[in-house]
């Protein structure tokens, strides 16, 4: 059926495939391997030695890939191997300036990342007065910088910072539609001077920052006015992994997380973006600070896509309930009126481990206000240890989780039974409990007796051993059997005597499988 389609069809679908699901597509038939060529061959990455690039000069053995490329990437890129051409001292053996021209040979190019580790006097701006030199530079679609400092550099950040910008006349590509930075705050804000000027800019992208930068840009030909980016219709924030480790790197050390610094920029996003589609925030640290990341955020009315970490208040996660009293409340001020999906993702400690979150609400907002969620919230629900508060109800829920269930607001502590929808058989239950009960409960039994508990405790034991049998295979399933998971989960419930049929990822059955 794929290949009854336009070719033009075909190729945007295996633009998409994963490099993997595209190798495998392209084995299928000649057709598809003809299909899939070009997209297998799209990227080239280089790595501290830039003399690979003559392979690609006229006459030499990967010439006929030069028009596939459409994405190259520079790792460890140093001031000998990128400027040596712009700089006094001499360059005989012409490396850098042969290479250089033929990175000019890919004509094709659509995006380039470049890695810099290291940092001088003048460092981006001869990095984007080379790249304006190439003759498709107005057509490049994506532009990324990323800085690595070494390890072993003892000079302050920010004056290294300081020394590398000078940026006199940065043009960046007339038709660029994603610019992505890893750099200091003030190379950030000249990035986003120049980046006024490209008005067909729609992405933008923030990675590797200690906190939230801000947005809040003056202009410098008239101060009194801000830089208005209002062709900007995606931000990403990405602060990365900002846990602090000790010299051991070991997660069993990870130290708790501080907290995000410029938070409170979040309240003038609107006065730089005023058109923001998608914002997302990404950090595997949970933000702990004095106001919700929900709260700080100001109206943005062509807001569709917004995800968030999972917000903290005083050391402890929020619930969903909290979170939905935020949605109502922007529906009822009027604000937010495009938004349809919210995600949150984040990190939870349970016991002495860390689990990973990822929700995801759907919001219709055409009539009346309807919210719809999806992920692994009962984990989230049931486990969280970070609860300052919990109920006496059996497997020591949270306090308002079976309100939050079944949307009511119920009092009643009744423990949940075995007929209860709502009880996770294979999260809450404590092995090392039920066996401590059962010795507690131990009675004498009488001579004449022997033979009745001796055939109980054979059909106990046959039991148990179906029961272990039907969970270890459970927990060794393949996902990709649907069918046969079913019936593995069917069977397992009906060992424990209850209607009940989980499903949990293969993660989650791990952890499971480690807690018996």
């Amino acid at each position: 059926m794929l290949l009854n389609l336009p070719v033009e069809v075909v190729s945007a679908v295996i633009a998409h495939m994963s490099p993997r699901d595209c190798k495998n597509f392209s084995q299928c038939s000649k057709l598809c391997f003809s299909l899939a060529f070009p997209v297998l061959h799209s990227k080239l990455h280089i790595y501290n030695d830039w003399t690979r690039l003559h392979n690609f000069d006229e006459g030499k053995w990967l010439a006929p890939f030069r028009r596939y490329i459409r994405s190259i990437s520079f790792t460890n890129v140093t001031r000998i191997q990128f400027v040596r051409h712009r700089n006094s001292y001499s360059d005989p053996d012409h490396r850098f300036s042969a290479n250089f021209h033929s990175l000019a040979a890919f004509t094709n190019l659509k995006r380039i990342k470049i890695r810099i580790c290291e940092s001088y006097a003048g460092m981006y701006g001869d990095i984007v007065s080379s790249l304006q030199e190439l003759p498709y530079y107005d057509e490049i679609q994506e532009l990324a910088f990323f800085r690595y400092l070494s390890v072993r550099q003892t000079s302050d950040p920010s004056e290294l910072e300081r020394a590398a910008l000078d940026l006199n006349g940065l043009r960046l590509p007339k038709y660029l539609q994603s610019l992505s930075l890893r750099t200091g705050l003030e190379a950030r804000e000249a990035f986003l001077l120049a980046l006024a000027d490209c008005k067909h800019a729609k992405r933008l992208v923030f990675k590797g920052s200690n906190g939230i930068p801000e947005f809040y840009l003056k202009d410098p030909q008239q101060p009194s006015a801000y830089i208005n980016l209002s062709h900007i219709k995606t931000l990403t924030l990405s602060l990365g992994d900002l846990h602090k480790y000790n010299r051991r790197g070991d997660w069993r050390f990870r130290l708790p997380p501080t907290k995000i610094s410029g938070v409170e920029h979040l309240e003038k996003l609107y006065d730089q973006f005023p058109n923001l589609e998608s914002f997302s925030l990404t950090t595997d640290r949970y933000p702990r600070s004095k106001k919700s990341l929900l709260g700080l955020l100001p109206n943005l009315p062509k807001l569709g896509y917004l995800q968030l970490p999972w917000p903290v208040a005083k050391s402890f996660n929020r619930t969903i309930s909290v979170i939905e009293n935020y949605i109502r409340k922007w529906v009822s001020e009027g604000k937010m009126a495009s938004l349809h999906t919210l995600e949150l993702r984040g990190e939870m400690s349970i016991v002495h481990q860390f689990e990973k979150l990822h929700v995801k609400c759907e919001i219709d907002q055409k009539k009346s206000l309807t919210t719809r969620w999806f992920g692994d919230m009962a984990t989230y629900l049931d486990g969280d240890t970070l609860y300052h508060e919990s109920s006496p109800r059996a497997g020591d829920e949270p306090l308002g989780y079976r309100d939050w269930r079944t949307g009511s607001e119920s009092d009643d502590p009744t423990p949940p039974g075995e007929d209860d929808n709502d009880y996770d058989i294979f999260e809450d239950a404590d092995v090392t409990s039920i066996q401590s009960e059962e010795e507690e409960e131990e009675v004498e039994v009488e001579e004449g007796d022997h033979e009745d508990q001796e055939e109980s405790e054979e059909e106990e034991q046959e039991q148990e051993s179906g029961y272990d049998t039907d969970y270890f295979e459970y927990l060794d399933a393949d996902l990709s059997s649907e069918d046969e998971l079913e019936e593995l989960t069917k069977g397992c419930a009906e060992f424990l005597g209850t209607s009940r049929v989980p499903y949990y990822p293969r993660a989650r059955r791990h952890r499971t499988l480690y807690a018996l």
